[in-house]
């Protein structure tokens, strides 16, 4: 799961609607639409009375990140960890846990690989910032993608 998509669940959760997303993300429509698009399909948000909403599947993922990601604090905060690691296993841990619960029945008789979702991603020319494969525009920096 993106950094992206990570804040936008955090701001769900704490009640932000999407024009208060576009606002504090700065990007366009198009781009948040991609994203929440991609979220819906992962049954991680659901559109309810005209707000997106976390489902129980979004709210599970937050709390399990959540609290893995307190304990590699407090491994940081008593030196059992560096700083470089500790950022490392948090980027990892969003990602296996994203993974874990998107898994497709057959991924693993398939043949399909941890870095396999990695090739899903485009890189921005302009700051380097992983996007979505078929964005238009980056969601950072709002630099055009050619693709």
């Amino acid at each position: 799961m993106t950094d992206i998509e990570n804040k936008i669940l955090l701001f769900l959760e704490s009640g932000y609607k999407i024009d208060d997303i576009l606002k504090e993300l700065d990007i366009d429509e198009e781009n948040l639409a991609d994203i929440v698009i991609e979220l819906d399909n992962k049954e991680l948000i659901m559109l309810e009375d005209n707000n997106w909403i976390l489902t129980q599947k979004g709210k599970d993922l937050l709390k399990e990140m959540k609290e893995l990601i307190k304990k590699l604090k407090v491994d940081y905060l008593h030196g059992n960890i560096n700083k470089e690691e500790f950022h490392k296993r948090k980027k990892e841990l969003e990602y296996i846990l994203t993974i874990e619960k998107e898994k497709p029945r057959g991924y693993e008789s398939e043949g399909k690989r941890f870095e396999d979702k990695e090739k899903d991603k485009i890189i921005c020319p302009k700051c380097g910032k992983e996007n979505k494969v078929g964005s238009k525009f980056c969601y950072k920096c709002g630099e055009q993608i050619k693709k």
